[in-house]
């Protein structure tokens, strides 16, 4: 499940690993990460880093659009990471392995 031209991307939400496949999530016949047993997230177009955030199951829709919508009233733009940070919304690690998984889903497109 490694070639980078298959239809359908996942991502593991324990380890962060990225697979590829022919298949989707619902006729695929591994839905566990092969490295860690994890659960899988399909995603079809590179997520933002709140929809990874989300996801992961760190943060929650309501605390994404609040801090969505302090970015937009700002007068200077503030990535959404550190606002998220700044709020107590996520911790460090989280952020950083879904800025990893950005990475990685970017990187691979």
């Amino acid at each position: 499940m490694e070639s980078e031209e298959m239809a359908y991307r996942y991502i593991c939400k324990q380890c962060g690993s990225v697979w590829y496949s022919a298949s989707s999530l619902d006729t695929l016949y591994k839905k566990n990460c092969e490295k860690c047993g994890g659960e899988l997230i399909e995603f079809t177009t590179t997520p933002k880093l709140g929809e990874i955030l989300v996801a992961l199951g760190v943060l929650n829709t309501a605390r994404l659009q609040i801090s969505l919508n302090l970015q937009k009233s700002l007068k200077k733009k503030i990535q959404i990471g550190k606002i998220l940070l700044r709020l107590g919304f996520v911790g460090r690690e989280d952020l950083l392995k879904a800025l990893e998984i950005q990475r990685k889903l970017s990187f691979q497109s």
